[in-house]
């Protein structure tokens, strides 16, 4: 992946994370087809991560994972589009796995939250 921000006409975010799959970069400064997004929740940007980030993300044909993971908890809501091109959700705990199919892998949330509550 690679660091960067997303674009669309109506919006330009910086995730906290973004990875990128099989694309050239078109433009030094910003990415406009991510395939997974990680923001990491806060009291402060809570209601925007859940919803207003998640509503512009998901408009993006490339993405197929959006994840938000809480600071102070072992806690991840995991998005996902399925085959059918629709967004489910499900909301992980303890040693949840979460595929991400665009890497043809996984990773569990000990894997995310590494060093934070050791």
């Amino acid at each position: 992946g690679r660091e960067g921000s997303y674009d669309t006409e109506q919006a330009f975010y910086y995730p906290d994370v973004m990875v990128v799959c099989d694309k050239l970069l078109p433009d030094e400064y910003y990415e406009t087809e991510p395939c997974i997004l990680v923001e990491v929740l806060s009291p402060s940007t809570a209601s925007v991560d859940l919803r207003e980030k998640y509503l512009e993300y998901t408009r993006l044909p490339s993405l197929r994972t959006y994840l938000v993971v809480d600071q102070d908890t072992l806690f991840v809501r995991h998005w996902y589009r399925d085959e059918a091109g629709h967004w489910n959700h499900q909301d992980l705990t303890g040693d949840g796995n979460i595929p991400l199919p665009c890497l043809d892998g996984q990773i569990t949330l000990p894997q995310i939250y590494r060093g934070v509550f050791e």
